[in-house]
């Protein structure tokens, strides 16, 4: 199942192009903003099959953060998530850019539904999202989750396998579906965990490796080759979720 396969300040031009397929891609944290820079740099090239046309990303007024010191704004209120500034950055439109409280919300699923994407790309995006989402990208939603699935589902992947010790842990590419991280894998790539990393330093890898994945697999995606009937079902008996750590676990482990 594994697939062996000068930018920030550029202003895109966001004209529709009837010949690329139109990506949008769903994310929050910094290393999620490094998957978009890739995709934004990868769709730059002439011969890119696709362009981002949209970015959805959580809201400023949640995006974890400070709080003031008498406690009358909420953590990182009013700081734009990293994904968000990447986007900004790259010089998608703001008209393109959303960020909803919930995927649920109907004048979201409009707005989205009138950029009509053919694929949708997502990296701790943050938020679960609806089948009337899921309907909408012809190809397909397709996430970058950092664990070997059906190893380490949920929220916290990174987190767990460094806690339970682990040598090896990777990156899965994996079609999104109602139930959490339980979709059809399409790809995946193995990664050796050192006994030092921290968990931050291995997330940011993974992430990067993620991205590397989804573009050596675009070229499939795009022709509509690999769909979620191609991919690997997962097999439920080796599931294994991984909740989100408590400070008390988080003890004595380099999180």
């Amino acid at each position: 199942m594994s697939v062996v396969f000068n930018t920030a300040s550029v202003c895109l031009a966001m004209v529709a192009n009837s010949s690329k397929r139109r990506l949008v891609f769903l994310g929050t944290p910094s290393f999620a903003a490094s998957v978009l820079n890739d995709l934004f740099k990868a769709s730059q090239s002439p011969a890119a099959g696709f362009e981002v046309v949209g970015v959805v990303t959580r809201p400023p007024n949640i995006v974890p953060g400070t709080s003031s010191s008498d406690g009358s704004k909420p953590g990182g209120e009013g700081k734009p998530s990293a994904v968000q500034l990447a986007a900004e950055t790259w010089g998608l439109p703001a008209v393109n850019i959303f960020t909803p409280h919930s995927a649920r919300e109907p004048e979201f699923l409009s707005s989205l539904t009138r950029l009509d994407p053919d694929l949708c790309v997502t990296a701790a995006y943050g938020n679960m999202l609806p089948q009337r989402f899921l309907d909408l990208p012809r190809l397909g939603t397709l996430n970058i989750h950092p664990s070997l699935l059906p190893k380490f589902r949920g929220p916290a992947p990174v987190q767990r396998a460094v806690l339970a010790g682990v040598s090896e842990t990777g990156v899965s590419l994996a079609y999104t579906v109602l139930r959490c991280d339980a979709g059809p894998v399409l790809a995946q790539e193995r990664v050796q965990v050192s006994s030092d990393e921290a968990a931050p330093e291995l997330t940011a890898r993974l992430f990067q490796r993620g991205a590397r994945l989804l573009l050596q697999a675009m070229p499939s995606l795009l022709d509509g080759s690999a769909t979620p009937a191609t991919a690997t079902p997962q097999d439920e008996t080796q599931a294994l979720h991984a909740p989100k750590v408590t400070a008390c676990a988080m003890q004595g482990a380099p999180l």
